[in-house]
C-alpha cells in the first residue's frame, strides 16, 4: 500500500519534521562512515637481507591432470594498487592500511569534495530524495571495498596483516579437480613475513621459530605445526576461536582432531579446523581459487600471475607476469616485491618460498600426522613447479628455509554492513508507526 493509500484509508498523517527525522539522521550517520572509507594507499616495500641457511630439496611431489593452455591475459602496469573507484576516487576499506601495517592518508580529492558536500548539504539533499538510495549506497560500497587489513600485536609491535577478498562462491573445480570454494573468504595478499614473526613473537606468540630470512622476506624454516600456530595466536590474540588443536611440550609439536560437533563443515568437514575460527590456513581448494582462477571468469590460469604464458623469471619486483624463481637469486624476495599479482590481487603464490596449505596429501583431513601438501614453488624452483599441476606434501613437522605460508580468514561483518541493517530497521520502524 502506498502513502497515498495510507492517507486516503484515513491513518494518522505524521509532520513532515517526524518523518524526515529517520532520513536525515541515518543519511548523515552514513556519509560519516561513507567517508571513512575513502583513503588512498600508501605503499613503501623494503627487502630483508639474508642470513645463512642451509638449502634442501622438495620431495614427494606429484603431478596432477596436464591444464588446458590459455591465452596471455593483459595485466595492469600498477599492480601493487588493485581496486576500483567511485567518482574518480579509490575506494578501500576503512580498515586498511598500508603494505606492512602503515597507515593510510585521506585523499586530497576526497577531503575537498567531502567539505563541498557537507557545506551545500548537498550529500544530504540528494540521499533524502529516496529513504533506499542510502541502503543502495552502502551495498554499493560493499561489493567495490576490495581489500581490508586487520591488526595485530601490541605497543610497538603491533602490525597488520592485508587481505583480498576472494568471491565468486561456489564456483566450478578446474580440470584438476581442484579449486572448488562454495563461501567467499579473504586471503592474504603476501606471505607471513619474518618482521610478522618477530613482532607476533614479542606481543607473547611462543614456540614458533622461522628465522630463515630477515626483515619483509618471507618467514620460513617454518613448519605446518607452527604455521598453524601463528594462525592459532592471530585468533586467540584478538578474541577468537583457535583454528587448530595443537599440543606443544615445550620442544614438539603436535595436533589433535576436533570434535564432529566442532569441526569446520562449509565445503564438506574438515576435522583439522574449528568451526568457529576466523583466521586459518588455507585449504589446498582456498589456496589453489585464490592463485589460478580467473576473478572475472570461469576458468582458471596456467600461472599464478594472472596468466597462462610462463612468467619472466625475475629477483624481485612487481611487474606483469613475472615470479621469483629459477635461481635468479639465491634468497627470496621481500613478500611485497614477489612478482604479478594473481587475478585476485595476491603476490607470491608463484616462486618465492613454497607455501604450506591446511590439507592433508590424501585430502580428508583425517589424520593429524598426515603429510600436507605444500604449493607454489620456491625462488629456486623450475617453471613446471608453479604451474596449476603441480602439488606437493611434506611432513607436518618439517621447516625449510623455502617453506612458507600465508593466511585466510572469513569476512567479518563490516561497518557498512551493520548500518544497513541499522538503517533498514529505523525505516521499518517508522513504517510501522505510520501503519498504526
Amino acid at each position: 500500500m502506498t502513502r497515498e493509500h495510507f492517507a486516503s484509508a484515513g491513518h494518522e498523517q505524521k509532520t513532515p519534521g517526524h518523518k524526515t527525522q529517520y532520513r536525515w539522521g541515518t543519511c548523515a550517520l552514513t556519509y560519516v562512515l561513507w567517508q571513512k572509507h575513502i583513503i588512498m594507499k600508501t605503499h613503501t616495500p623494503s627487502l630483508g637481507a639474508p642470513v645463512a641457511a642451509r638449502t634442501s630439496s622438495i620431495a614427494f611431489s606429484e603431478s596432477t591432470s596436464a591444464h588446458d593452455a590459455l591465452p596471455p591475459q593483459p595485466s595492469p602496469q600498477d599492480t601493487r594498487t588493485p581496486g576500483k573507484h567511485f567518482l574518480g576516487m579509490p575506494i578501500l576499506s576503512g580498515h586498511s592500511h598500508g603494505r606492512r601495517g602503515e597507515p593510510q592518508t585521506r585523499s586530497p580529492k576526497a577531503a575537498r569534495l567531502a567539505e563541498f558536500l557537507l557545506s551545500r548539504s548537498i550529500f544530504l539533499q540528494v540521499f533524502c530524495l529516496c529513504p533506499w538510495t542510502t541502503a543502495l549506497l552502502v551495498a554499493f560500497t560493499l561489493t567495490v571495498s576490495p581489500a581490508q587489513a586487520d591488526t595485530f600485536g601490541k605497543s610497538t609491535n603491533q602490525f597488520a596483516i592485508g587481505f583480498v577478498p576472494i568471491n565468486q562462491a561456489g564456483n566450478a573445480a578446474d580440470s584438476s579437480g581442484y579449486g572448488a570454494v562454495p563461501y567467499q573468504y579473504r586471503m592474504s595478499t603476501y606471505e607471513i613475513s619474518q618482521d610478522d614473526i618477530t613482532r607476533a613473537t614479542a606481543s607473547g606468540m611462543a614456540g614458533v621459530t622461522a628465522g630463515a630470512w630477515k626483515a619483509d622476506q618471507p618467514a620460513a624454516d617454518i613448519s605446518w605445526y607452527e604455521a598453524a600456530a601463528f594462525v592459532n595466536w592471530m585468533n586467540t590474540s584478538t578474541g577468537k576461536q583457535a583454528a587448530y588443536n595443537l599440543t606443544f611440550d615445550g620442544r614438539a609439536w603436535g595436533m589433535k582432531l576436533w570434535s564432529c560437533q566442532e569441526a569446520w563443515t562449509a565445503g564438506g568437514i574438515n576435522l583439522f579446523r574449528n568451526k568457529d575460527a576466523t583466521y586459518f590456513l588455507p585449504s589446498e581448494n582456498e589456496w589453489y581459487k585464490a592463485a589460478y582462477y580467473r576473478a572475472a571468469g570461469a576458468n582458471y590460469f596456467l600461472y599464478p600471475t594472472e596468466s597462462s604464458t610462463a612468467p619472466v623469471a625475475v629477483d624481485g619486483g612487481t611487474r606483469p607476469n613475472t615470479a621469483v624463481y629459477n635461481k635468479e637469486s639465491d634468497v627470496p624476495a621481500g613478500v611485497d616485491v614477489a612478482g604479478a599479482l594473481s587475478a585476485y590481487g595476491t603476490m607470491g603464490q608463484g616462486g618465492n618460498v613454497w607455501e604450506w596449505t591446511e590439507t592433508a596429501a590424501s585430502g580428508a583431513n583425517n589424520a593429524p600426522s598426515e603429510r600436507r601438501v605444500v604449493r607454489g614453488g620456491g625462488w629456486d624452483s623450475t617453471e613446471d613447479v608453479l604451474r596449476s599441476s603441480f602439488r606437493a606434501y611434506e611432513k607436518p613437522s618439517s621447516d625449510r628455509n623455502e617453506y612458507g605460508f600465508r593466511v585466510a580468514s572469513i569476512p567479518e561483518p563490516s561497518t557498512f554492513a551493520l548500518l544497513l541493517l541499522g538503517a533498514s530497521a529505523i525505516y521499518l520502524h517508522a513504517w510501522l508507526k505510520r501503519a498504526r
